[in-house]
């Protein structure tokens, strides 16, 4: 199969609704032939070896790379991330503020990652704007190279290091009788989620299939039922911390009224239903 001309569409395919409360069930299931170590020595008979899954911290103590620094706050949540691995999480879930850098930070680990051995990485994303800024950022700062699995996005590329995909999508690929059996077997050594607090089916079908590391990101770590998928909890510097350093800039809140909530839940994403009547 080409994997550079594959783009498939299923015209009854529906967003997948995000994770609701109860025990996780997989909507697909893999092939009974499905093995690992075999899949294994056919990605090294086309690759030139096995890929390298050693749980080992990254060695190097560089922080830079091509056409990036990184700032002293974010060197301390890189390390702290590499230390959470060392110590056993084979999923950390990584709180950081808005505005601390979270796309910088996710380009150096998995720059760091390939520069170790790792030949395929895998970023989800839930929103399609974040696409081409990821790109801009991901190419002119880190130089790597990637490919799209969103839609009919033009630059689908499956040969690319790193894929930046959507969890639609994704969950449609997995599940697609024709093509389904080649995104199971794809087999990253890393799958980075952004904004991991929305907890989307096919982002955690992939995750439990593929068997991999995985580091989430996000601001608000609240969202019921994360810590069935993230196995620990990794703090940047809080958002008054980088006010106070000059990083941000401080901000003044204003508000027409005090809400509130008391008698509201808290829905499966993290968000209040029903806050708007909250002012009322």
């Amino acid at each position: 199969m080409n994997l550079n001309n594959h783009n498939p569409i299923d015209p009854s395919y529906a967003a997948r609704k995000t994770i609701y409360d109860g025990s996780y069930q997989p909507k697909w299931k893999s092939s009974v032939n499905h093995d690992p170590e075999r899949d294994d020595k056919k990605i090294a008979t086309k690759e030139g070896g096995l890929p390298d899954r050693s749980s080992a911290p990254h060695k190097s103590t560089s922080m830079t790379a091509i056409g990036a620094s990184l700032r002293p706050k974010q060197v301390q949540l890189v390390n702290e991330v590499r230390r959470a691995f060392a110590t056993g999480a084979k999923r950390p879930c990584v709180m950081a503020a808005t505005g601390f850098g979270k796309s910088v930070v996710a380009g150096y680990i998995i720059r760091s990652a390939l520069d170790k051995g790792a030949k395929r990485v895998v970023l989800i994303v839930d929103s399609l704007t974040l696409i081409n800024q990821l790109l801009a950022t991901f190419r002119g700062m880190f130089n790597l190279e990637c490919g799209v699995i969103q839609g009919f996005n033009e630059q689908f590329d499956l040969t690319k290091p790193v894929q930046i995909a959507t969890p639609q999508t994704l969950a449609r690929r997995f599940e697609d009788e024709r093509v389904g059996r080649m995104y199971q077997d794809y087999k990253p050594e890393l799958v980075i989620v952004d904004e991991c607090h929305i907890q989307y089916q096919g982002t955690r079908d992939a995750i439990e299939h593929w068997g991999c590391k995985v580091v989430g990101f996000t601001a608000t770590p609240y969202a019921r039922g994360m810590g069935e998928l993230y196995d620990r909890l990794v703090k940047a510097v809080p958002m008054s911390k980088l006010i106070e350093d000059g990083d941000l800039a401080p901000y003044r809140a204003f508000s027409h009224a005090t809400p509130d909530f008391s008698g509201y839940k808290v829905g499966a994403n993290g968000d209040i239903q029903g806050a708007e009547n909250a002012y009322d």
